[in-house]
Parts: C-alpha cells; structure tokens; sequence
C-alpha cells in the first residue's frame, strides 16, 4: 500500500509542477513591472556594430533588458522570449560582441562593462530610441 501512495503522490506532484511551468509560464498576463519599447541603433567607431548584444540594467527593481544588432546595427529590447521592452527608470548599458575573436573587436572595451558610465532613461512617453556612437579601442 505504501507503494501505491508513493506512486499517486509522485504522480500529483509531477501534474503540479507540470501545470506551474505551462501554465505560469505561457499566461498572457505576466506579472512584469511596467515596461515600454525601446529601440535604437549601435555605431561603433563610425561604423555600424553588427551582432553585439545590448544590455540595459535598469537601476531600480526589475530585470534587464537585451536585444541584439542586425547588420545596420539596429537593435529593440527584450524583457524576455516573448515581451518587447524595458523596465521604466534609468539604466547602465553594456554592449556584449557575439564573436569570441578579441582581435576583430568593434566595441571599444570600455562599454563592455556595466561600470562603464553610460546610463539612459526609459520614459512611459517615450520615444525610447538611442543611437549609441561608441568610440575608442
């Protein structure tokens, strides 16, 4: 009998976390705090920086933001997969290269860090369009 109460606890345990995961995990109503789009465009040494990550960290709650150049150095944020946008607030920028090949490095290493000085502010009346014209080595 001990078995058959192992086997139904393991059972409603698995229907529990598998309803937390789908369920919580694809409800249109997320509990994120208020968020608003942001776009912008990545130059880097008079070029566009194609294929680098950029991140903000907003400096208050919530998470950070990320979104990744196109060939023209255009980017939007993410919260996440699925929700365009950032956390309301001022944030630190980081700028991440996709390639691990330092030596054909287009970001001055500098704004590879978050203590890099460069902060923005995401406002709810917008727009929240940054160009970032990067320059250095």
């Amino acid at each position: 009998m001990k078995r058959n109460q192992l086997t139904a606890f393991a059972t409603l345990l698995l229907a529990v976390v598998s309803v937390t995961l789908v369920g919580g995990g694809c409800s249109p109503s997320k509990n994120f705090p208020e968020l608003k789009e942001v776009s912008g465009v990545l130059i880097a040494n008079g070029q566009p920086a194609p294929e680098v990550s950029v991140v903000f960290y907003p400096q208050g709650e919530g998470g950070a933001s990320r979104g990744t150049t196109d060939l023209e150095g255009k980017f939007q944020l993410m919260y996440d997969r699925s929700t365009k946008g950032a956390v309301l607030g001022a944030h630190r920028v980081k700028f991440l290269e996709m390639s691990v090949d330092e030596s054909k490095s287009r970001i001055p290493r500098k704004y590879t860090r978050t203590d890099n000085g460069l902060t923005v502010e995401v406002t709810s009346d917008g727009p929240n369009e940054f160009v970032f014209d990067l320059k250095g080595k």
